[in-house]
């Protein structure tokens, strides 16, 4: 509650660098920051490890992107994040994501990858 928004993107960074945390404070934190779309932006900015794909989509932070027919402004940027630093990089990843989503994926999101 204290946390300004330069605290936020101090911690969340920090996190998001190391990949998933295994503490319970970590975890929460990053799931409060998850549901801010400024905080996502921090997370996405700093987020590189191939396991935050697995560890995210277990959490359902995805599941817009294979369901709804419009992205919210958070969602757009988890799309363009996969895209942009995971599709390269750890396709196979991206592969079974979409699979284990019945191969249904949000044109916005289809469209991110693609590019």
């Amino acid at each position: 509650m204290r946390r300004g928004i330069l605290d936020w993107q101090r911690e969340i960074s920090a996190l998001a660098e190391n990949g998933p945390p295994t503490d319970a404070a970590s975890i929460g934190l990053i799931e409060q920051g998850l549901k801010e779309v400024a905080i996502t932006r921090f997370f996405v900015k700093a987020a590189r490890a191939r396991e935050w794909i697995g560890w995210i989509e277990k959490r359902g932070v995805f599941d817009a992107l294979f369901d709804t027919p419009t992205l919210s402004e958070q969602s757009n940027l988890l799309a363009w994040w996969l895209a942009e630093h995971y599709a390269l990089q750890y396709p196979s990843e991206l592969f079974l994501l979409i699979g284990r989503h019945s191969l249904r994926v949000n044109a916005a999101f289809w469209w991110a990858l693609a590019r």
